[in-house]
């Protein structure tokens, strides 16, 4: 596949996550599709997901833990079977009520036209702070 095909593919999966798709997210990754949130157990989906029901847990745990205020893919950059995403986000941590603003960047790689991995790169220590229950 090319390129513009590869980013076409993620670009359907942010689509797919801003309209809470998940039935579509899901049947655009591999049945052996490999996350990974890189954080500490403070965050509840941070560590290494796997396969279909893996990308499941780690959509409904993500659910469970925040209200989405913003949500935005800001860059795309594709680079043979990879597309790096820059963009931000803001969420309201449920169990605290505070607010999280973040900027991430997102690794996919794509094999035959399906996300076979995804790596995430966020600030954790806003994420942790956000779920710090302590100062509440």
């Amino acid at each position: 596949m090319s390129e513009q095909d590869n980013l076409h593919i993620v670009q359907r999966i942010y689509q797919a996550i801003v309209e809470g798709d998940i039935s579509t997210r899901l049947r655009l990754v591999t049945d052996d599709f490999d996350l990974t949130f890189f954080g500490s157990e403070k965050i509840p989906w941070a560590g290494r997901w796997r396969g279909k029901d893996g990308a499941g847990r780690f959509l409904g745990t993500i659910a469970d833990a925040l209200e989405f205020q913003v949500f935005s893919p800001d860059e795309f950059i594709a680079a043979g079977n990879n597309v790096i995403v820059l963009g931000h986000e803001r969420c309201r941590v449920r169990a605290t009520g505070k607010v999280v603003n973040t900027s991430w960047a997102h690794v996919w790689t794509v094999r035959a036209g399906l996300i076979c991995r995804h790596l995430e790169y966020s600030d954790t220590a806003a994420w942790e702070a956000g779920f710090d229950a302590s100062d509440v």
